[in-house]
């Protein structure tokens, strides 16, 4: 099963995200990038997104889990 979620700014949908996984034991959404397919301030806003609606997330950036403060800052 698909997972989308419209993502919100000021009231206003302006895209739609298909997280790459969802695991629903944890209720975690799983986004995985590397160097040359991130975005990070897309990926700022589906993880803000992603909490408001009350998921956890996790982004596996380059083969390991980080912390995406550490790469927007």
């Amino acid at each position: 099963k698909a997972y989308e979620y419209s993502i919100l700014i000021h009231r206003k949908i302006i895209e739609t995200a298909i997280p790459d996984f969802y695991l629903p034991e944890t209720n975690t959404i799983v986004e995985i990038k590397s160097s040359w397919t991130l975005d990070i301030q897309n990926m700022k806003d589906k993880f803000i997104a992603y909490k408001k609606l009350g998921y956890n997330t996790k982004l596996i950036y380059e083969h390991k889990e980080v912390d995406i403060n550490t790469i927007i800052n």
